[in-house]
């Protein structure tokens, strides 16, 4: 993925398909949920873009990732 496409975005503003890179890698994003076994940190699930690679990691509410952005104009408008 280019580096200009991409915009730094707290785990806790991701939704389900968004597409991240985490650790060099792209994902695209299943889910984040609540930990409630550990105050602050969210658990964040998502599938590798090319690899199909599970991810499941326990990151902090503040963590930072870098998500792929979309052009105004390939978006679905909702009417």
């Amino acid at each position: 993925m280019k580096e200009e496409n991409m915009l730094p975005v707290h785990i806790q503003d991701l939704f389900g398909g968004d597409v991240i890179n985490f650790k060099g890698k792209p994902y695209t994003v299943i889910g984040v949920s609540r930990s409630f076994r550990v105050s602050h940190y969210c658990c964040l699930k998502a599938r590798g873009v090319n690899d199909r690679e599970l991810l499941e990691e326990l990151l902090p509410f503040d963590f930072i990732v870098m998500k792929k952005t979309v052009e105004p104009s390939s978006r679905i408008k909702a009417s």
